[in-house]
């Protein structure tokens, strides 16, 4: 079970506001990407065995104040009794402006888990 209140799957909807949080994160970090809300829904939006991304509302219902998401990708193992496959979660984005980032990665984790990733890998 998750901790940080208000967090939950990012719906079509919340493309706008996912966006603003993207690029105000890209100025901030001196990235400069520029994506369309199109391309936001693509990379955004969740697919199943895909993409998973989640958004935390402010409490107040004033918009969207943090944003997480992974992409999914399945191995092959070979020479295993029990295992065949092996899934990895991969982190694409992590924008935290009001939550603790340690506390909204750990809630990632636990939300990769819970869709059957066993390995979460974390890149800079």
């Amino acid at each position: 079970r998750h901790k940080t209140p208000g967090l939950r799957p990012l719906t079509r909807e919340d493309i706008p506001g996912a966006l603003n949080l993207l690029q105000t994160h890209f100025l901030e970090s001196g990235l400069s990407p520029a994506l369309s809300p199109q391309e936001a829904e693509h990379w955004l939006l969740p697919r199943e065995n895909v993409m998973h991304s989640y958004v935390v509302e402010a409490s107040d219902g004033t918009g969207l104040t943090d944003l997480v998401s992974f992409y999914t990708i399945t191995t092959q193992v070979l020479n295993h009794p029990l295992h065949q496959q092996l899934g990895e979660a991969r982190l694409l984005y992590c924008v935290a402006t009001a939550t603790d980032p340690v506390d909204l990665i750990e809630d990632t984790l636990v939300l990769a888990k819970a869709v059957s990733l066993w390995r979460f890998n974390v890149q800079r």
